[in-house]
């Protein structure tokens, strides 16, 4: 489904097609769905496909070192960026340590995912 995804001519629905494959993909084998997102990061297209499996990763892996890992193994970059902020804001939303979410978020370069991610790490500290 993905491959077919890709071959759409309009990059706006090669956007929104692939985050929901993706989501899909990755939450039924999310090791699997990241490993193709690596293989094809060098496609800014795939920022929202990154931001999804951002979150969903951080119900799969068992610990903030092995999520920092893979936003790691991502490109610096819109992926890598959309991918920490989420990844970030689900961890803290999940009541891990603000910490490791702020640590994650550190991998992230100013964007709107990054934005959000903030908000929600302001509003933890706040409102423990």
């Amino acid at each position: 489904g993905l491959a077919a995804v890709a071959q759409l001519p309009s990059q706006a629905e090669r956007s929104r097609l692939s985050g929901e494959w993706l989501g899909a993909f990755g939450n039924d084998q999310p090791q699997a769905a990241f490993d193709w997102l690596l293989a094809h990061a060098h496609r800014p297209e795939l920022q929202k496909s990154a931001d999804t499996l951002g979150g969903i990763m951080t119900t799969k892996v068992k610990s903030h070192a092995d999520l920092r890992a893979m936003a790691l193994q991502l490109p610096a970059g819109p992926l890598r960026d959309a991918f920490a902020s989420r990844a970030a804001d689900e961890w803290a939303n999940s009541g891990h340590p603000l910490a490791e979410a702020e640590s994650l978020l550190s991998l992230s370069a100013p964007c709107i995912e990054r934005e959000s991610a903030q908000s929600t790490l302001t509003s933890k500290r706040q409102n423990p």
